[in-house]
């Protein structure tokens, strides 16, 4: 992959953009835009969007969704969602949030919220229940852009919740078979898995050291994440590896033989060879590119 590594989280992003809005929540407005670069974000919280019109194609650790009009996609936390080169061709809302927003003020296990936004979720609701869910969006948008006061938090986080109940309604009223509950152990252990490779990839990049502090054996480790992304789980550790690899030759000033040195790979050589088996090009053919 020849794509950069955003890392993207609820606070970076407020921010960078409303310093003065509600900390916990933000929102996206995605429209058809201009060719774009292929980019790879990793974002840190949660990340639920509705595609108003077109289609468009992306990779969520690797697997493949079709989003089309009228679909919500649910990207929980630590997953890679990748776009490749092209022009964007949908329009759609996002909602951006901390997934303990709702914990921290609501038990949300009546409704298995915690384990819809920690699963994958990818599925076509009808014309008029998006437009239900617009009205929401508006409202909560309407909310959002109103000065912070004492009563912000629990006024958003009251919409955010009922918002997220009813995402859940018609998430169980479609004809998809997949269920929260039966992937919810899968769907856990994915998760931590690549919370801890976030935090660990530059030092640590050995199967034994994930699965000991998962308390699990490095063959159950690597079997759950085969099956629910469809990679091993030592490529997806190089992965973190060769796209950080990759931000820094586009980003900085740092050679290659520091950026090396920052990621912990032994020599320049190993490194070379480990960025061309993932990337087909080598550091400095890369940063030609």
């Amino acid at each position: 992959m020849n794509d950069e590594l955003i890392k993207l989280n609820v606070n970076k992003a407020t921010q960078a953009v409303k310093p003065e809005k509600f900390k916990d929540l933000f929102l996206i407005h995605i429209e058809e835009s201009t060719n774009t670069a292929a980019t790879s974000y990793l974002f840190e919280d949660c990340f639920i969007f509705l595609c108003l019109e077109g289609n468009e194609t992306f990779f969520i650790n690797e697997k493949q969704y079709l989003v089309v009009p009228n679909t919500i996609l649910i990207v929980p936390p630590s997953y890679l969602i990748r776009k490749s080169e092209g022009i964007y061709q949908f329009k759609a809302k996002g909602v951006f949030f901390p997934i303990d927003l709702v914990a921290k003020h609501f038990n949300g296990k009546e409704y298995n919220l915690t384990e819809m936004l920690r699963t994958v979720s990818c599925f076509e609701v009808s014309y008029e229940n998006m437009n239900e869910l617009l009205e929401f969006y508006y409202f909560l948008e309407k909310q959002y852009e109103k000065a912070v006061n004492t009563y912000t938090t629990p006024i958003i986080s009251n919409l955010v919740f009922t918002f997220l109940v009813k995402i859940r309604e018609m998430y169980s009223s479609t004809n998809n078979t997949s269920n929260f509950e039966s992937k919810s152990r899968k769907i856990s252990i994915t998760e931590r898995f690549f919370d801890l490779v976030s935090s660990n990839y530059k030092n640590e990049r050995t199967l034994m050291f994930y699965a000991d502090k998962m308390c699990l054996s490095p063959k159950h480790l690597s079997t759950t994440i085969k099956k629910t992304t469809g990679r091993p789980a030592l490529i997806w550790i190089n992965e973190y590896v060769i796209l950080k690899a990759k931000y820094l030759i586009k980003t900085t000033d740092m050679s290659f033989s520091e950026i090396g040195d920052y990621l912990n790979i032994p020599n320049q050589s190993f490194f070379s060879r480990l960025f061309k088996k993932y990337t087909g090009l080598t550091p400095k053919e890369y940063a030609k590119s």
